[in-house]
């Protein structure tokens, strides 16, 4: 008999000295860890100074070394702060105008510490513009290009104040565009005036005035007038253009529309049918205004012509015939005038 420990056993010591090893090995590790991060010796700021709702409105924070950690700073001093910091931010640590700064009237000095290391900045109040500058002049009613102007504060890196139409009624709005800054456009009552109208544009103590130009009315007048029965009718026809063409040069057109053909009437009471790419013939050339004219001059049976339509229009053009043709087609200056029943 002997005293030898089971095989059990001396493995049992085996395992619980290599846990004793490990166990050393991971705090030596975790030790070296926590001795081997990086201090931080200082910040840099990237603008001693923040505007409120101007330019910058973010001051970013850079720690000294790089890789040093800047979690634990903080805003110090005023109480309330008028600025807060975001060390997660996107850009990276950041310091931010608060939504509390607003009304703000002198710059405030403020305090930011990490650990023993601090640094200070101003938040600025706003510096507001000398003027305003409008993109335009005027913005006309049913255009698509001259509906909306944009307001800028000038000298550039001013604060636009908050801007709006003073004039009563107001025919246009101001909103704020993100990507295209402070627009004026028209609302749905500028629709209904018929003359120029001054509106007024205020940002804070500033203010730029413009025109509202009424809509641009290129319909005419037309009116036929049948007289006696289907089997002897005469018909006479009358067109008046609006102001806005009134004494141009062009041309008053007279067409019938009948079983798929167009026949256009000359001003020699002719009637001609619509070929494309020729001379349109017109009723009328010179300068336009009110016409009256004989489309049928002496009674005629037009019950053959039941559901003809007779259209009337237009165009404004001093190179020929043709010109003032395709000025009615592109701007539809036109319309059926009375349909033969």
């Amino acid at each position: 008999m002997h005293n030898s420990q089971p095989r059990w056993a001396t493995r049992a010591v085996q395992l619980l000295a290599g846990a004793c090893v490990l166990s050393v090995a991971q705090a030596q590790s975790v030790g070296t860890t926590a001795t081997s991060a990086t201090a931080l010796t200082d910040v840099t700021l990237s603008s001693p100074f923040i505007n409120i709702g101007g330019s910058p409105q973010n001051i970013f924070v850079s720690p000294v070394p790089a890789g040093a950690s800047l979690a634990n700073c903080t805003i110090t001093t005023p109480t309330p702060a008028l600025a807060t910091y975001n060390p997660a931010y996107l850009l990276g640590p950041t310091i931010t105008v608060s939504a509390s700064a607003t009304g703000t009237t002198q710059a405030v000095l403020h305090t930011f510490t990490c650990g023993s290391v601090s640094k200070t900045f101003v938040v600025k109040p706003p510096t507001y513009p000398a003027e305003i500058v409008l993109s335009g002049t005027e913005l006309q009613v049913g255009s698509t290009t001259t509906q909306n102007l944009f307001v800028t504060a000038s000298p550039a890196g001013t604060v636009l104040p908050a801007c709006t139409i003073s004039s009563t009624p107001a025919l246009a709005t101001v909103t704020v565009d993100a990507l295209l800054g402070t627009k004026v456009a028209l609302t749905p009552s500028a629709d209904a005036i018929t003359a120029n109208a001054t509106q007024t544009v205020t940002c804070g103590s500033l203010s730029k005035t413009f025109t509202v130009k009424p809509k641009v009315i290129t319909s005419p007048v037309i009116t036929v007038t049948p007289t006696g029965a289907l089997t002897g009718q005469t018909i006479k026809g009358a067109l008046t253009v609006p102001t806005s063409a009134q004494d141009k040069q062009g041309s008053v057109f007279v067409a019938v529309i009948f079983n798929g053909a167009v026949y256009f009437l000359s001003a020699e009471g002719n009637w001609t049918v619509y070929a494309p790419g020729t001379a349109t013939p017109a009723m009328f050339t010179g300068p336009l205004g009110t016409h009256d004219f004989n489309i049928v001059p002496t009674p005629a049976d037009l019950s053959g012509l039941i559901g003809a339509q007779i259209v009337i229009g237009y165009g404004v053009g001093v190179v020929g015939l043709t010109s003032a043709f395709d000025n009615m087609i592109t701007n539809g200056t036109y319309g059926i005038g009375y349909t033969i029943h």
